[in-house]
């Protein structure tokens, strides 16, 4: 298929472009940068639309409006413009549920979706994602496991607030296989929010402890325990904060 992706550039748009070119898709990556002519000619030739573009950390909150509620509506007037019947896949956040600027300019979003796919018979799969954590998720920005990680890997102090409540988390790779599950027709597309499962609730004094004892390995040559769905995971998120020189180890000759 051919599949345009925005936000391409992003944490999941990044893990998910990489994921489609290797099941031979053709995808049109579209990002900060590029113009309405270029989201115009990928919309003409689309078969599935993954709408991933968003603001999440703005300078300030009149960006959400800009950034989450009016391209939404931009990228489906250029739909409705060419014609097109490519279904969409739209990414939004589980903080749709609740009133604060983010949220409500996700569930804003999300409205738009659904109006389109009940004025035009479009088919639509709207995802409140809980917090995504994997690879190439950048620290010190919107997830709390990339900062651990990064810091960790860096001998870099961490900062815990042992108060917090527990978080629910979602693992990048499910993420895309779930999208993938979508556009090999596996998925209903109706008017109903839907969610990536496996998802985790997890604390991050729980978190910091892990990601520790996954650093000592390389004094005791011990592998962590991995049975549990999330901290094998996690210990695969660690890994890829690693510095390129720590992926050797020293030969002990006896």
């Amino acid at each position: 298929m051919k599949i345009l992706v925005t936000g391409s550039k992003g944490f999941i748009g990044s893990n998910l472009c990489l994921a489609l070119k290797a099941k031979n898709h053709e995808v049109f990556e579209f990002d900060l940068g590029a113009t309405d002519d270029a989201l115009r000619s990928f919309v003409a030739q689309a078969d599935f639309i993954i709408h991933l573009a968003g603001i999440n950390r703005p300078l300030n909150p009149e960006e959400f409006v800009d950034g989450n509620i009016n391209f939404t509506k931009k990228l489906l007037d250029i739909i409705q413009e060419a014609g097109s019947k490519a279904p969409i896949i739209f990414s939004s956040s589980t903080q749709a549920a609740l009133d604060n600027p983010y949220g409500r300019s996700k569930k804003a979003a999300e409205d738009e979706i659904f109006e389109c796919a009940k004025e035009h018979d479009h088919r639509v799969f709207v995802y409140r994602l809980y917090n995504a954590f994997g690879k190439w998720c950048r620290p010190n920005y919107n997830s709390v496991v990339a900062t651990f990680c990064y810091n960790v890997a860096h001998d870099l102090p961490l900062q815990v607030n042992h108060e917090a409540p527990a978080i629910d988390f979602v693992y990048i790779d499910d993420i895309i296989a779930e999208f993938c599950r979508a556009l090999d027709g596996k998925v209903v597309s109706d008017l109903e929010i839907k969610h990536v499962e496996p998802h985790y609730t997890e604390k991050l004094d729980d978190i910091a402890s892990a990601l520790e004892s996954y650093k000592k390995t390389r004094e005791d040559l011990l592998l962590p325990d991995l049975k549990e769905g999330f901290f094998k995971k996690l210990y695969s998120t660690y890994l890829s904060y690693l510095p390129d020189d720590q992926f050797a180890y020293y030969l002990v000759i006896a």
